[in-house]
């Protein structure tokens, strides 16, 4: 995933923005932050660090921690000027109690659909082990994943899916790109085709674990987590969204 993240890195933070990605979790966060008094934030998919770096200017008196597997888009999230550099680590899920205190974040979200990166269910639950080691008794876990029916039929999130391109161009770039879908392997799969200025075309792919709801409440309640609760409302925001609380 580094690989094809490492391809993706240079844009990534121009397509986030230009598809209102940064702006929607940001607005959603800010609606927990402002309803609730934590401490201690982690972002354990900061990728760029742009919606941890947002919600630093917002919320000055707030520790804010990131985290990602890839150094390719943490090499900017490192130039984030409300960020902590110190506070930023470049680690694999299965290993976030290694980098992170435990019992110390009062507050931790993956969001993105970033969780359905992973591998297995097996994989999953080692995600939510890892996070129930850093959180506090009553600490919030966030994440969120695709409605993949709604996206693809919809093209909702200014996804740009049927061959239809999106042209990006500012004083810092100038590139178009486009989104395939399809399932294979039991999997959802996006394929990333960016065209430059030179209109070289760069192939990205990304994998997606194929789970249902009732499966990822299996799990989070086998990994200590309780009061879960699930949210569709695609008017606020337009992923599937899950919030649970570590039990003592």
């Amino acid at each position: 995933m580094e690989r094809e993240y490492s391809k993706f890195a240079p844009y990534y933070h121009y397509i986030g923005k230009a598809r209102g990605h940064f702006q929607a979790q940001q607005r959603f966060l800010d609606d927990i932050l402002n309803n609730e008094d934590f401490s201690d934030v982690l972002d354990a998919s900061c990728g760029t660090g742009d919606v941890l770096d947002g919600l630093s200017k917002m919320f000055p008196l707030k520790n804010f921690y990131g985290s990602d597997i890839s150094k390719s888009l943490l090499n900017r999230a490192y130039d984030q000027p409300y960020l902590d550099e110190d506070n930023i680590k470049l680690s694999d899920w299965e290993q976030l109690s290694v980098f992170f205190p435990q019992s110390r974040m009062d507050f931790i979200y993956i969001l993105g659909n970033s969780i359905a990166h992973s591998n297995s269910i097996d994989k999953l639950e080692k995600v939510f082990s890892e996070v129930s080691k850093l959180l506090k008794i009553d600490g919030l876990f966030v994440f969120d994943i695709r409605p993949w029916d709604k996206n693809i039929k919809e093209e909702s999130f200014n996804e740009p899916y049927k061959n239809k391109y999106i042209d990006i161009a500012n004083d810092q770039v100038c590139f178009s790109y486009k989104t395939n879908y399809y399932y294979k392997y039991k999997r959802h799969q996006l394929q990333h085709i960016i065209k430059d200025k030179e209109e070289n075309k760069i192939i990205i792919n990304f994998s997606f674990l194929d789970i249902s709801e009732f499966a990822i409440i299996d799990i989070l309640e086998k990994n200590n987590f309780y009061s879960i609760e699930i949210r569709k409302d695609f008017n606020k925001y337009p992923f599937i969204t899950f919030l649970a609380k570590k039990c003592s």
